[in-house]
């Protein structure tokens, strides 16, 4: 990370002929309501593979991966990315696959650490102890 995304994390995208401002989500009201607005979106990013590829996954395995997330959560895609943008649901369904799959993509790079470390504990079952017992073997 270079000294301006510490100064002013985030980043700005072209579409189109608009350039789309993509920030971090912050704050209470915003995280409780992008976690309420995930889970579904989530879960068809983990059976792509799409939130984190692999080191020598091609231009055309990203762009495979991020149309699987469309074809399996398509409606949550879009309503989750029009929230994260603050744009209105109709922009973001006007917009062309690759510039969704750019945009996407954005957001969740800028939100890595949104996701990997609030989001995902959320939502993932809880586990036991591997060394303790269980709450039904004391």
């Amino acid at each position: 990370m270079n000294e301006a995304q510490v100064l002013a994390p985030g980043r700005d995208v072209q579409v189109g002929d608009e350039t789309v401002r993509v920030e971090p989500i912050r704050g209470l009201r915003r995280t409780i309501e992008a976690a309420g607005r995930i889970s579904p979106l989530l879960k068809a990013l983990n059976r792509s593979g799409a939130l984190m590829p692999k080191e020598d996954a091609t231009a055309l395995d990203a762009a495979i991966a991020w149309v699987d997330v469309l074809a399996a959560g398509g409606d949550d895609a879009l309503r989750f990315l029009a929230f994260a943008l603050g744009k209105p649901l109709e922009w973001i369904e006007e917009r062309e696959i690759d510039e969704v799959v750019k945009l996407g993509r954005a957001v969740f790079e800028e939100n890595r650490d949104f996701f990997g470390q609030r989001v995902l504990p959320l939502i993932a079952p809880a586990q036991p102890p591997a060394d303790g017992p269980t709450s039904s073997e004391s």
